[in-house]
């Protein structure tokens, strides 16, 4: 058999309740002083947090022109370091290409195809 409560009883602890949830809202967050004290200090405005909470902080605005990152070696030509009989050439630079790939597994030396 289910245990019935009093309507006194229930009244009582909803009220206990009420308390301890506008003693929860009310009670400040440790840092909060202090960060008012920033805001006042540096005259900041709701907008201005608005902005540095929306992750946009930082980036430009929008509209503003965007400049491109350009290396400083695009568009020149890397000299030729390696090249064969067969008039195959390589700059040294990326991945190596398959017939000096072949040439080493060969048993050729990649210095044997040095241009100097």
């Amino acid at each position: 058999m289910a245990r019935s409560i009093s309507l006194k009883t229930i009244q009582a602890r909803i009220a206990e309740l009420q308390k301890k949830a506008v003693a929860l809202e009310t009670k400040v967050k440790p840092g909060v002083d202090k960060a008012v004290a920033l805001i006042k200090k540096h005259k900041l405005t709701l907008a201005d947090l608005k902005h540095a909470f929306s992750g946009k902080a930082g980036r430009p605005a929008k509209g503003a022109k965007k400049t491109k990152r350009v290396s400083k070696l695009k568009g020149k030509k890397a000299p030729v370091k390696f090249k064969d009989a067969e008039g195959n050439k390589w700059t040294g630079r990326g991945r190596a290409p398959l017939w000096i790939v072949a040439a080493e597994k060969a048993g050729k030396s990649r210095s044997s195809f040095a241009v100097k």
